[in-house]
């Protein structure tokens, strides 16, 4: 789990976004690997500390290639934490077993098809273009 920042570069060969392209007031956090139990507690805790209330927090996951009901779990709370302090939440780049996982719960519906997107760019871009927009699924 890794989070970007503006004040800190980093490239990925999928995307070679660099973190200057992410704006102040957006969160991102990138997970690699199997989003279970470990991994989704660390990324608890690393939200719930955020120190400044930002517009929007991405979890970029072209990285994850497979999610337990643990990772399902985490999701979830963190969609709720962010409806209730009024942050859009985004989700990028999901491959096809966290996909099936989510679908299967029904994340899609519940979070909003909106909040999914194919990969951080287009979250940024989504953002660029809505920016006041906030996903209101409850």
């Amino acid at each position: 789990i890794g989070r970007r920042s503006s004040d800190t570069r980093h490239e990925e060969a999928s995307e070679r976004l660099l973190t200057s392209d992410v704006p102040e007031d957006v969160q991102v956090y990138t997970i690699q690997g199997s989003f279970f139990f470990g991994a989704a507690s660390k990324l608890m805790e690393a939200i719930r500390f955020m120190s400044v209330k930002p517009r929007a927090l991405i979890l970029e996951m072209s990285g994850v290639i497979h999610m337990d009901a643990t990772g399902l779990h985490v999701l979830e709370q963190i969609h709720g934490d962010c409806q209730y302090r009024g942050i859009r939440f985004m989700i990028a780049g999901v491959h096809t077993q966290p996909f099936l996982v989510l679908q299967h719960a029904g994340k899609f519906e519940a979070f909003g098809e909106e909040s999914f997107k194919e990969n951080l760019e287009v979250c940024l871009q989504t953002l660029r273009e809505a920016p006041s927009v906030l996903s209101t699924t409850p």
